[in-house]
This record gives structure tokens, C-alpha cells and sequence, in this order.
């Protein structure tokens, strides 16, 4: 059997204190499960941040809420569900972040 061998790497590089901008990389699909985002709408911003999103989808027949609370397995195995989950709960503790006074300033997703 062949010895598996593991290297760490370490990069440095020389900084200042200057102010960085914070950027916000977003997962990308298939990074989904079953009863994600159920354990954060205990957080009432979190939870209202959710609502707001669910509003804006339901023209569009998506039930964000009951994707999120009540969704079973196979809810995620749809690939808008899984897309509007990820996204919505990104953005929202995004919302999170920035009401602690984490400055969103770029954006990032995964694709």
C-alpha cells in the first residue's frame, strides 16, 4: 500500500495596518443539505432578514420559510431550491454582518 505524505505550505507575506476591505465569498452549489439554515432562524435578525427574502420570491411561487423549516431530502435535489436556499441564506447572514458593523465592500461567489 502506498504512503500517503501530507506537505503544509506556509505563505507570508509582509502587511500593513491599513484598513482591508472585508469580501463575502459565497459557497457555491451542491454545498446544500437538509435542514440547513433551520438552527439560525432562532436569531431574530436572521429570521427577519429570511422573511424579506421570502417575500420578494413568493411572486415567483417559491416559499423560502417553508423551503428552509419544513423542507424534506429531496426539497434540495431540485436545482432551484438548492440555488434559492444557498443564495438566501448567504445574503441574509451577509445582512447579519453588516448590522455588526462588518463593512461589505465586494462581493464574491463560487461557481
Amino acid at each position: 500500500m502506498a504512503k500517503l505524505q501530507f506537505y503544509i505550505i506556509f505563505c507570508t507575506q509582509k502587511t500593513t495596518l491599513d484598513k482591508r476591505p472585508v469580501w463575502f465569498v459565497f459557497a457555491g452549489m451542491g454545498t446544500q443539505w437538509h435542514g440547513m439554515g433551520r438552527k439560525m432562524m432562532e436569531n431574530e435578525l436572521f429570521k427577519q432578514s429570511i422573511m424579506k427574502s421570502d417575500d420578494v420570491l413568493k411572486p415567483y411561487n417559491i416559499n423560502l420559510y417553508d423551503m428552509l423549516m419544513e423542507g424534506e431530502e429531496a426539497t434540495f435535489e431540485k436545482t432551484v431550491n438548492s440555488f434559492v436556499g444557498i443564495a438566501a441564506i448567504q445574503v441574509d447572514l451577509s445582512n447579519n454582518f453588516i448590522s455588526i458593523g462588518w463593512c461589505l465592500i465586494k462581493i464574491g461567489y463560487e461557481f
